[in-house]
């Protein structure tokens, strides 16, 4: 039975807004010179192209295309912060750091210094700006994985977009040590928290897959696949390709009712 609670909580995250802690990611910096490039070799995304302030989804794949990990990448002037399923955090940085031969790359497991606090929901950005006291102007243009630098209580924070669960969002980074006071001025602005069933109830409906829940080294399962319609010319329509598995492509298009020559497939 679902709890009054998460209701609540479900609620303010479609009509106001609420924040999680999330406490299932884990955090990996890699710096040095060659860092760009001797991810982009390694990654799925276009990496090398990255610059202070934007970012990427991609994935991180076994030479016979088995997915090792999903990963978020932020670029920062000094280095990449690589946002990284916990499950998935000593795999990723173990084999990164195993394939550096000369190139200019230090590889960190920072997850005991960072926190991430995402806040979600149509008020996120009045939320958010409030209690940073930064103008809501500078979140509200902010692009998935776009971020920016601000200060809290003279401590550095980055808060970067974040539209995974189909609305308005922000993901707070900040040092471990002072999540506590930063939650506690969201809290203050507004946010309220959400329960662990009210989270995967609203990542659910807006297709978010969770490595080492809905997806794995071994399965993708229904969640390899996430479309999204996008408004084109009439009578085409778009789909973007996420967790793609080339052999069910077929079966999840016509699943979705599309017929196969009338779609554009585009991976992200």
């Amino acid at each position: 039975m679902i709890s009054d609670a998460s209701v609540e909580a479900y609620a303010a995250a479609q009509h106001g807004s609420a924040m999680a802690d999330r406490v299932d990611r884990g955090w990996i910096v890699v710096s040095g010179a060659d860092r760009r490039t001797y991810l982009h070799g390694l990654l799925t995304n276009d990496i090398a192209s990255l610059t202070p302030g934007t970012g990427c989804y991609s994935a991180y794949l076994t030479p016979q295309g088995r997915m090792i990990s999903d990963l978020r990448i932020l670029a920062t002037r000094e280095a990449l912060l690589l946002d990284v399923p916990t499950v998935a955090r000593a795999t990723v940085a173990a084999r990164f750091e195993q394939f550096i031969i000369t190139e200019d790359v230090v590889v960190e497991d920072v997850t005991a210094r960072v926190a991430r606090l995402g806040v979600h929901g149509p008020a996120a950005a009045a939320v958010v700006a409030r209690a940073l006291d930064v103008p809501v102007a500078s979140l509200t243009d902010l692009a998935e994985h776009a971020h920016v630098d601000v200060e809290f209580q003279d401590a550095p924070v980055f808060v970067a977009g974040c539209h995974a669960l189909g609305g308005p969002g922000f993901d707070v980074y900040c040092a471990a040590e002072r999540v506590t006071d930063v939650a506690a001025r969201l809290f203050a602005s507004g946010a309220r928290d959400i329960t662990a069933d009210a989270w995967d109830t609203l990542r659910i409906e807006a297709g978010l897959p969770l490595f080492g829940v809905d997806m794995d080294t071994e399965n993708l399962a229904d969640a390899r696949v996430k479309l999204q319609r996008v408004r084109g010319r009439e009578g085409t329509v778009r789909f973007d390709l996420v967790h793609s598995n080339f052999a069910a492509l077929p079966d999840v298009l016509k699943g979705a009712g599309v017929e196969l020559g009338a779609a554009t497939a585009r991976y992200l």
